[in-house]
């Protein structure tokens, strides 16, 4: 009897001693460790500038490409490039000179053009007073360099005029903005405080080839204030004639080509050399 006594209470003993194992392992394995690093938690220097890469439209991941050539494609779409010209005459040396003057313009609310504002200044005055003469030619072409339309210097309003930013007013026909007829979309626009730009961000900024119209994606360097406009400054050579060319951050227009400097001209490698400026827009510019 005293044998049978003792088995059952050593038997007893052993699944108390066995239960408390088990409690005690099931709480380590499901209790957080400190020291242990949660690498789907912890975000390191390196995965910041890995996640930067993977973000950029100038070399995009496989996973971004297709969302940065559709930003590409938006933008060109609503890109014109504006040829004016006049039988005007101006000596120059001992030579002649034809007035004209070109430029890239993006396209707002169907029937508005945000340009820069150091067209020939000829032909500039000539349009504020709306071309009394009848003596300026606008063509428009495409981002592809083919001719949209022609249209009278008269027809081509002077909307608004600001230090570095011009808007011209092309009008309606039946009730929509003319370039809406052309089938010219027209570009989201932003305006400071509404965005707020800082050094590294990456911008699509219009240039061109002489003949047809591309985007480059370049980093913003600096960003300051010019005789009281808001501008940013990047270390990008954009050819002659892109200047008025939108530029883009995530698709929507913040500014133009409004400068370059002359050693885009030179042929030498500019490095990290601030070269082209960029002049942001103001609210009075998108709200027309």
């Amino acid at each position: 009897m005293m044998k049978k006594v003792l088995a059952t209470s050593l038997m007893i003993l052993i699944a108390i001693l066995m239960a408390n194992v088990y409690t005690k392992s099931s709480q380590a394995a499901s209790a957080p460790n400190a020291n242990t690093n949660n690498d789907l938690d912890t975000i390191q220097p390196a995965d910041v500038a890995n996640n930067q890469a993977e973000r950029s439209c100038a070399n995009p991941a496989p996973a971004m490409a297709a969302t940065c050539q559709a930003m590409e494609d938006e933008i060109l779409a609503s890109t014109v490039r504006l040829l004016m010209f006049t039988p005007i005459m101006h000596v120059e040396g001992e030579g002649y000179r034809i007035v004209n003057s070109m430029g890239h313009a993006t396209v707002m609310n169907g029937r508005y053009l945000v340009t820069h504002n150091h067209y020939d200044e000829t032909i500039l005055s000539m349009l504020l007073q709306e071309d009394p003469d009848n003596l300026i030619t606008v063509n428009i072409y495409n981002s592809n360099g083919e001719i949209i339309s022609q249209v009278p210097g008269q027809m081509l309003k002077v909307l608004r005029v600001e230090h570095e930013t011009v808007v011209y007013d092309l009008g309606e026909k039946d009730g929509i903005g003319y370039l809406t007829t052309l089938g010219i979309p027209s570009a989201k626009m932003l305006s400071l405080p509404s965005v707020s730009l800082e050094a590294g961000m990456e911008v699509a900024q219009i240039n061109w080839d002489g003949s047809s119209t591309h985007v480059d994606w370049v980093r913003i360097d600096a960003t300051n204030t010019q005789a009281d406009t808001p501008i940013v400054n990047v270390s990008n050579c954009i050819l002659k004639g892109a200047s008025g060319g939108g530029v883009f951050w995530q698709g929507q227009h913040i500014g133009n080509n409004w400068s370059r400097t002359d050693k885009c001209d030179s042929g030498l490698d500019i490095g990290d050399e601030i070269v082209s400026t960029v002049a942001l827009n103001s609210q009075t510019v998108i709200a027309p």
